[in-house]
């Protein structure tokens, strides 16, 4: 796949977690930083997969539910849930809960194949819940990371909280 900010052959750092037990990964620099969980104060009528808001250090950000959001359903919080916020650059202040947060990992881009040219084995029956924020599938040492581009989900996002 070629990235559209530079060669092919380019390392890229993407910070990965888990949810529902697949592996995903988002750049690191669309990062603020990853924060344990706190108290989210509910927000009245909205959907589901929004958890809530959450004051972090006097800011305020907006929680959304990435297992819901993505179709796996909910699950209920513990220890090794984690909150990743996004820099400002992604959007205005907000971030996504996830059920674990794993290692940086470091791949080139040419390693990274675009969700439409994968191995139709690849696909499950759930990508299709979140192809329209994916940039695409990368095979690591013992796993398959997805890769999901920060801005493409935040649109998603907006898009179904407009409706």
């Amino acid at each position: 796949m070629q990235n559209t900010d530079g060669a092919a052959n380019e390392c890229q750092l993407f910070c990965t977690f888990k949810i529902a037990q697949r592996l995903f990964g988002i750049k690191v620099t669309d990062i603020k930083e990853i924060h344990p969980l706190v108290n989210f104060t509910p927000v009245s009528h909205a959907t589901e997969d929004v958890k809530g808001f959450v004051n972090i250090r006097g800011q305020v950000h907006l929680v959304i539910d990435l297992r819901v959001l993505l179709g796996f359903g909910h699950k209920s919080i513990d220890d090794s849930s984690q909150i990743l916020l996004f820099k400002p650059h992604v959007g205005e202040a907000f971030g996504i809960l996830v059920d674990f947060i794993g290692d940086v990992v470091e791949t080139r881009w040419e390693r990274i194949e675009a969700l439409g040219k994968t191995d139709h084995n690849i696909h499950d029956k759930t990508l299709h819940h979140f192809s329209d924020f994916a940039e695409g599938i990368c095979k690591l040492e013992n796993e398959l990371m997805v890769i999901l581009n920060s801005m493409e989900l935040l649109k998603k996002i907006e898009e179904k909280h407009n409706k």
